[in-house]
């Protein structure tokens, strides 16, 4: 399916739900968010999946990215307490946050702000928008965009946030679709690559030996922790040795 076929001309009052109705797949929703990010001037994307706004709440499982599995790693050994206080922010508000770099300069950790502003210059990133949305199971999602521009004004970041509310929900029918072909039962793919990954790879050494997007491999990672009833992957991963299903 061509980018091209994601327009999504949301300035002119000429919204297409066809190109919402048109992802099928993964790698469908992941050519419409990179349209969607050039199209408001970001550059990368990224779905937190499950969130949990609780007391001791580990890093969010993140299905959909373009940003590749080392920024996000990065991330976490920033947070290494499992808190990003930014995100929190986010769930407490439950409404669109736009960040820069005044946003990380400002945090009150100096020692966490340094780092962070190291992490995304190493990535070349100096801004980017978090959009929360509750998924029919209550569980919190945030599509976010990072790049590089100028703060965003409210009419644009509504837009922003009404086809983030129709991606989301359309990334809820694909999991759906995932989770229910199988019927909660795992499949051999789903196994292999939980193996693989309990032997070490990473979504992006998974993807490049199976020749699949890296979103699509840690689509499927997250098909199989759903399915074991998993807080986190390293925990699918017990829960699947603890069964005998992978060694």
């Amino acid at each position: 399916m061509s980018v091209a076929r994601f327009s999504f001309p949301a300035f002119e009052g000429r919204f297409n739900l066809a190109d919402i109705e048109a992802i099928r797949t993964v790698d469908d929703l992941n050519e419409a968010l990179g349209s969607i990010a050039r199209l408001f001037g970001f550059r990368e994307y990224c779905i937190h999946d499950d969130l949990q706004p609780a007391p001791g709440w580990a890093q969010p499982s993140r299905i959909v990215s373009s940003l590749p599995e080392a920024f996000h790693t990065g991330i976490d050994s920033i947070h290494a307490d499992g808190r990003d206080d930014f995100l929190q922010h986010v769930w407490r508000g439950n409404i669109p946050a736009f960040w820069s770099l005044d946003t990380v300069r400002a945090k009150s950790d100096a020692a966490v702000a340094a780092a962070l502003l190291a992490h995304f210059a190493h990535y070349d990133i100096s801004c980017g928008i978090n959009i929360p949305q509750m998924n029919k199971v209550g569980r919190l999602r945030v599509l976010s965009f990072s790049g590089h521009r100028d703060a965003m004004q409210p009419d644009k970041i509504e837009a922003l946030n009404y086809i983030a509310i129709l991606l989301l929900k359309r990334f809820d029918e694909i999991a759906d679709e995932v989770g229910s072909s199988g019927q909660d039962s795992i499949n051999p793919m789903e196994l292999k690559f939980l193996q693989a990954y309990a032997n070490g790879m990473e979504a992006d050494m998974l993807a490049q030996k199976f020749s699949l997007s890296a979103s699509t491999v840690s689509f499927i990672l997250e098909s199989v922790r759903r399915k074991l009833h998993a807080d986190t992957l390293p925990h699918a991963v017990a829960e699947a040795i603890r069964r005998g299903v992978i060694d």
